[in-house]
């Protein structure tokens, strides 16, 4: 539990861990209890709704977040329930490989890590990724219980377990708090807001989505999925009616899941080389079409939080990243004077330079020029921390406390990444996209443990993450403890691969 925010019962998760040492047996008799009898206690039910304003000025409902604040002794409870659950799903492979929300070791990097090598293995092979990102309205909200429990009971859960979450799930209510409390509303649908065991049972409820894709590939992120069909220029046109198929067959399936699609926020793009692309819009292709409406194209979408454009250069997302940079280091400003040093390189670290850090593996194969731009970032929040000027010279600022540039962060972050994926605690997706030698022939050479790296056509293809971290990887392997460091701990091997890039950088620094 992160959150200090209290509940309907007033007690904060910061209040139980003071008292635990006193409180301990009572909490595991009541817990205990409620798995025995198969009830979730009535308070634990009870949410307090806040509305967080979104924008600055607020003049409608739309420009709030709500906020569920449930009871902290209910989240222990469904931490606990929600760990036995995931592990009997893991071990019995019962969720789509593909859903990448509330599992451990999966994220939305790896998510969009396994969709963007697929992009551009296409890209190399001289194909076009059509990429259509489905929205879901209020997709938790409206999860039907009964079905849930279904899928739950086909998955081989027992009675009292489905008894319990059938428990957990009825007879909810909420109320929302300002500066009053409005009236208790009984809640009818929907796996509870602000809850551990809420989003992997929606995960549950549309874990067999896939099976309504038969030709492309797919991603799942919670509520958030996206099909992918690659062809060549001259396959459009079949490509686009094979993709409005499967957008009928989801259709379909959500509708009869209780699951509505929001057809104005599904998007889709084509994504490919700029002649390729050419070759398409000189083309008269049908259109995407949801539940009878006509989807609309884009040149970039968000997916997932990064920004896809037409080329896949990832331009319009680091533009968009380093003028929100600029623009938290302009109101770090307003402060300085009032902060220490090691202040102020936290509010670097934590406020300005981590908005680069989001899923930053997938951008090993930026251009010089936005490679440039992030840098600039750095070097002016290094002016910001140690109050030179705009012109003055900062290597000696990098040197002095040994901080690694923007390239050689975004190094380290892939190679901790592939260092994951090589010893096997990552998504079994990612897992799968990397080959050693060994099981390409019997040849007991030096670099049998080796990754093998991919031929590729393509220089957009050449720097990505497979193939640059892979090459990358096998370099410093044999360097850390004598070829042995492919089976290192995550936290030792990021230790020396931070020593080693450290090392490569300095002292030799230049200015951006």
């Amino acid at each position: 539990m992160k959150t200090n925010a209290c509940g309907v019962d007033d007690i904060s998760a910061f209040f139980i861990k003071l008292s635990i040492e006193h409180t301990a047996d009572i909490l595991a008799d009541i817990i205990n209890a409620s798995f025995v009898t198969k009830f979730f206690p009535s308070r634990w039910k009870e949410a307090i709704v806040k509305p967080i304003p979104k924008v600055s000025n607020p003049t409608q409902a739309s420009d709030y977040r709500p906020i569920s604040l449930l009871p902290a002794f209910s989240k222990i409870s469904e931490k606990i329930a929600a760990k036995q659950m995931s592990e009997f799903l893991k071990e019995h492979k019962l969720l789509d490989k593909l859903q990448s929300a509330y599992r451990n070791s999966h994220s939305t990097t790896t998510a969009l890590l396994t969709v963007t090598d697929d992009i551009f293995k296409a890209i190399d092979e001289a194909e076009v990724v059509l990429l259509t990102l489905l929205d879901y309205s209020k997709a938790f909200d409206t999860a039907n219980h009964q079905l849930i429990i279904a899928k739950l009971k086909h998955f081989g859960f027992h009675d009292d377990a489905l008894q319990w979450v059938t428990s957990y799930l009825t007879d909810r209510k909420q109320k929302v708090r300002t500066d009053t409390d409005s009236s208790w509303e009984n809640i009818q649908n929907g796996v509870p807001q602000g809850s551990i065991l809420g989003p992997l049972l929606f995960t549950v409820l549309v874990s067999d989505v896939s099976e309504n894709i038969t030709t492309g590939k797919h991603h799942t992120y919670a509520d958030d999925l996206q099909l992918l069909l690659t062809f060549k220029p001259a396959e459009a046109v079949n490509a686009f009616k094979t993709t409005n198929t499967v957008l009928s067959n989801i259709a379909n399936y959500s509708n009869n899941n209780f699951l509505k699609l929001n057809t104005d926020k599904t998007k889709y793009i084509t994504l490919g080389s700029q002649h390729n692309l050419k070759n398409l819009a000189e083309q008269v292709l049908p259109p995407l079409k949801l539940n009878g409406d006509i989807l609309e194209k884009k040149d970039s979408v968000k997916n997932l939080g990064v920004i896809f454009d037409e080329n896949m250069f990832w331009t319009n997302h680091i533009n968009a990243t380093v003028s929100k940079a600029y623009g938290r280091l302009k109101t770090a400003y307003k402060f300085r004077k009032f902060l220490s040093l090691e202040s102020r390189f936290n509010v670097v670290e934590t406020y300005i330079l981590s908005l680069f850090n989001y899923c930053d593996v997938l951008f090993q194969n930026i251009s010089g020029r936005l490679s440039n731009k992030i840098q600039r970032v750095q070097n002016s929040c290094m002016r910001y921390v140690f109050g030179l000027r705009k012109y003055d010279h900062i290597s000696s600022a990098y040197e002095k406390n040994k901080t690694l540039n923007m390239e050689n962060r975004r190094k380290l972050h892939a190679l901790i990444l592939m260092h994951k994926i090589s010893i096997g605690e990552a998504p079994e997706y990612l897992s799968e996209k990397i080959v050693r030698h060994h099981d390409l022939h019997d040849y007991n050479t030096r670099g049998r443990e080796n990754i093998a790296v991919q031929r590729v056509n393509t220089s957009i293809r050449s720097n990505t993450f497979f193939i640059s971290t892979s090459k990358l990887y096998n370099e410093i392997i044999p360097i850390f403890n004598e070829g042995i460091s492919t089976q290192l701990p995550v936290s030792s091997f990021k230790k020396k691969c931070k020593t080693f890039l450290t090392n490569q950088q300095f002292p030799d620094i230049s200015d951006v």
